[in-house]
C-alpha cells in the first residue's frame, strides 16, 4: 500500500475507476508543482480559448 502528500489518500482503493485517478494525479505531480510554484501561470486559459475562437 503507498501513500502520497500529493494526493492524501492510500491506494488500497477496490474499484479501478478512484485508483486510475489517483494513480493520474500523481503522474502529474512534478507538473502541478512547476504550476503551482510559478507566479507567472494564470490559473484561467481564456487567453488560449479567445485566440482559437473564430
Amino acid at each position: 500500500m503507498q501513500s502520497s502528500p500529493f494526493c492524501g489518500v492510500q491506494l488500497s482503493v477496490r474499484t479501478p475507476d478512484p485508483k486510475k485517478a489517483v494513480q493520474y494525479a500523481r503522474k502529474q505531480q512534478p507538473y502541478m508543482e512547476n504550476y503551482l510554484l510559478d507566479p507567472r501561470c494564470q490559473i484561467s486559459n481564456n487567453l488560449a480559448e479567445n485566440a482559437i475562437r473564430p
